[in-house]
Formats: structure tokens, sequence, C-alpha cells
């Protein structure tokens, strides 16, 4: 082990962040119950073991050098993974093995999330699932950067480091108001949609970025009365004649009956694709994240109204 890492310790680290904090040294200390002066030669000793300054101190308080900021940042990961280790342990002795850190794109998770979570939970009623929305770019990013230990999406750019596994397929169709022209189809392919107007999605989920690409191909491009940030506002605003919208099949079919909307089903090959299990290695996650890529993308073949998943 090198000789600077044998150097530091976790009490360092904590009197550190402890600092910053509460923006100087006394402040610190009374906080954390300690004399000033062996605050100051616990962070003289930080910096003689990395070599370098970390703060500057004056009457005002403390400032970090750019060394320290780094410092920091690592010193707050530290903290949150001991935490963590610290609250799995206990939920081992409790019997709860463990929590999954989940990003999710909004159309997994209205489609397929929530009847697989129930399964999952009645499979491994010890593992805890905690799930956060994001666009299918911001997952890529939190799996690369560990903010998560697994990621759903449909977007993977080529060239991309993340493991990946099948989870589910997504067919996109055509959601079109009673009495629009397109209503009555029973399919339709992508490009004589271009002829309406459409409601559209944020700039940057991966549906519009999908759509954009392929009406670019077309040598086309979208005409959108407006943007909206769910499926619930989009198929309002189709159902209020606002608009046709492309989304996928099985969303539209919650709204369907409610909201009379006709959906049409797109012919174009690239209308049904997967959505995607993403980590980093196989082998570096943990057993409870292991046991829950094993058991959703196993659950690709399970139809919607088969009995485990009632």
């Amino acid at each position: 082990m090198p000789q600077t890492i044998k150097q530091l310790d976790l009490t360092s680290l904590r009197l550190f962040r402890a600092v910053q904090a509460e923006g100087g040294v006394v402040r610190a200390a009374t906080a954390e119950h300690i004399a000033p002066s062996a605050i100051s030669r616990r962070i003289s000793e930080l910096e003689s073991a990395l070599g370098t300054k970390l703060m500057f101190r004056d009457a005002s308080g403390t400032r970090l050098t750019r060394a320290g900021e780094v410092v920091l940042a690592y010193a707050l990961k530290i903290d949150v993974d001991l935490q963590r280790m610290i609250a799995e342990i206990a939920h081992v002795d409790s019997g709860v093995y463990g929590t999954v850190r989940v990003l999710a794109n909004l159309s997994s998770m209205v489609q397929f999330v929530p009847r697989d979570l129930v399964a999952l939970e009645q499979a491994y009623p010890d593992v805890v699932v905690s799930f956060e929305e994001r666009l299918s770019a911001g997952i890529l990013r939190g799996i690369a950067d560990d903010v998560a230990d697994v990621g759903i999406t449909h977007v993977v750019h080529e060239g991309c480091k993340l493991s990946t596994v099948p989870y589910r397929q997504e067919v996109f169709a055509l959601v079109a108001g009673a009495g629009h022209p397109l209503a009555n189809r029973e399919a339709i392919r992508f490009s004589e949609t271009l002829e309406h107007v459409h409601i559209g999605f944020s700039e940057g989920s991966a549906l519009e970025q999908i759509l954009a690409m392929k009406a670019a191909e077309l040598g086309r491009s979208l005409t959108y009365r407006i943007r909206v940030s769910s499926f619930d506002s989009a198929c309002s605003l189709v159902a209020a004649k606002a608009g046709i919208c492309i989304m996928p099949t099985k969303v539209a079919e919650v709204y369907r009956s409610r909201l009379q909307l006709r959906i049409i089903p797109l012919s174009d090959d690239w209308a049904a694709r997967h959505l995607m299990l993403v980590f980093k290695r196989y082998d570096s996650l943990s057993p409870q994240a292991r046991a829950f890529v094993d058991f959703m993308s196993a659950r690709r073949n399970v139809g919607d109204d088969s009995a485990d998943d009632e």
C-alpha cells in the first residue's frame, strides 16, 4: 500500500469537511467538540501526506485551493459510502439485504417497471429498489459517475463502455384524437405523419432524438405545436385536437378509453426496439444489483397478462 494512503485517515477527512462546512477552524472545533489546535494539526498532517496545500486560512475564514476542492469532493463521497455501508449492515442484521439504485426513463416507468417491481418484491423481499426518473442521456452519465447501480434506457451510443442486457421491448404508435384525418388508419408510416402538426416532448428526451433523426433521414423535419414533459399532457393535448403524437403503444393505451384516443401502429422497422438494462460491469455489481439485473432481464419474455404479473 502506498505510504500516502497509509497516512490518510477518516478522522482527518471528517475534520477537513467540518472546517469547510462551518467556515473556519474555531467553529468546526466547537461543532466537533475538539480543540482548534487539534484540527489545525490534523489538516497540516493531511496536507503533508498529500504534498500540497488544501486551504488558505485568514481572519475572514477559510478558502479551499484547487487541490482542496478535489479532496472535499472525495471526502464527501467517502462519507456517503460509509453511511450506505452502515445502513446495509443494519439491513442485513434485520433481514433486508441491501438497496439497488436505479435510474430509469419515463417510458419504462410508465409501461413496465411498476408490474415488474411488484414481481421482484415477491421474489426478493429483502431487496430494496430506489428509483429516480431521468432523461436517457442523464441515465448514462449517472451510471458512468456511480450515481446509481443500474439504468433503464434505450439510448446506448456506439462506443459506450457500459454493459447492457435487453429488458423489455416497446413499440411506437401514432396517437390521434377522434375525428383527425389519420384517426381511422389501420397502420401508418412515420413519413406520412410529417404532413401534420405534432405534439412533442422535451428536447433532449430519447424519443425526440429518435424522431428528429428519422425525419432528417427523410430530408424532413417535424412541425411541433407544443412540447411537453409528460405523456399525460401529450395525450390531453391530442384529445383536444391540438395535434398528433408518437409515443409507446402501451403508454397510449393507458389513456385511450378516458380520452377517446385512436392508436395507429407505425409500420416502420425502427418502431419496435428494446429498452436496455445498463451498468458498468456485471462482476462489479453488488449481489442485490446482480439479482435485480437477472430478474428484470428475464422479464423480457413475460406478457402483461401473465399470472405472475397480477
